[in-house]
């Protein structure tokens, strides 16, 4: 896919698990090991789409033909998530649209984009003043996925 200028499927699902584990030096780290400039940045933009339609028929009981080749993945993804997190993801992704047709520096900009996006998924929406993100919604991933997430980094920094 790669000579197409397309992020493959598996490198896609991997950006959201951190961006939705809220980990932005793994996020960067993942970005320029793939090499984000090689690939068409308007592709990027709508398979990010997908992904995002494709988790929410998840939620919802609706299998999704999107993903094909990386339904398990998905599944595993879609079961870390609220539909909240991936409607609040797709709002700012739609308010940033415009901006996106608009840019010369596309690449930038989705690196920027995603490193919002973790950020993002963790706070609230809006200014209300009502109670905070944390408060309000489900966490994003549970404690135990955590745990074993950080002894995961842990294991790869050692390997390094």
């Amino acid at each position: 896919m790669q000579i197409l200028g397309h992020l493959s499927d598996a490198h896609l699902i991997e950006l959201f698990e951190y961006i939705f584990h809220k980990k932005p030096g793994r996020l960067l780290t993942f970005l320029a090991k793939v090499g984000l400039s090689n690939f068409n940045p308007e592709f990027i933009w709508k398979r990010t789409q997908d992904l995002l339609r494709a988790l929410l028929w998840i939620k919802h009981g609706a299998p999704s033909e999107q993903f094909p080749q990386s339904q398990e993945k998905l599944s595993v993804l879609a079961g870390k998530v609220s539909v909240d997190q991936i409607h609040r993801v797709l709002d700012l992704m739609y308010a940033k649209e415009p901006v996106f047709a608009k840019t010369a520096n596309r690449h930038n900009f989705l690196e920027i984009l995603f490193l919002q996006l973790c950020q993002y998924v963790g706070t609230q929406s809006d200014n209300s003043g009502m109670a905070s993100a944390q408060q309000q919604r489900p966490a994003l991933i549970n404690e135990q996925d955590k745990n074993a997430d950080d002894q995961e980094d842990e294991e790869q920094e050692e390997t390094v």
